[in-house]
């Protein structure tokens, strides 16, 4: 029942840049950042308005930005919204979510490797 709403939503990425998170480090070191730290952090929700705030894929309207004004898709969505309902009414409802932070220094310009 759920299965072309699940397809819609891995084919229609709502991340502007969805590899940012496993390219961020690199990125700071290629930029010359040193002493570059990664740290995952893992968000979880069991409330679907407050998982909405963070993954779109719980509020009717950004639902259908993603996957479209056609026809049916409005019942489709419906349908997907009716689930995630009754799975927080049971008390079943979780979505997890890992972020990357990432920090380093970026270098001052006088700075020379093992000066004092």
């Amino acid at each position: 029942m759920l299965t072309p709403m699940l397809w819609r939503m891995r084919q229609r990425s709502v991340m502007s840049n969805p590899s940012i998170g496993r390219t961020l480090r690199n990125r700071l070191k290629q930029a010359g950042a040193v002493e570059v730290e990664c740290h995952p952090v893992t968000l979880h929700f069991c409330d679907p308005v407050e998982a909405q705030h963070v993954v779109p894929y719980f509020e009717h309207d950004l639902l259908m930005q993603i996957v479209g004004h056609d026809p049916g898709n409005d019942e489709m969505v419906g349908r997907w919204l009716a689930a995630v309902a009754d799975a927080a009414e049971r008390d079943e409802f979780l979505v997890a979510l890992t972020i990357w932070v990432v920090a380093g220094t970026a270098p001052s310009a006088g700075y020379a490797e093992g000066a004092c």
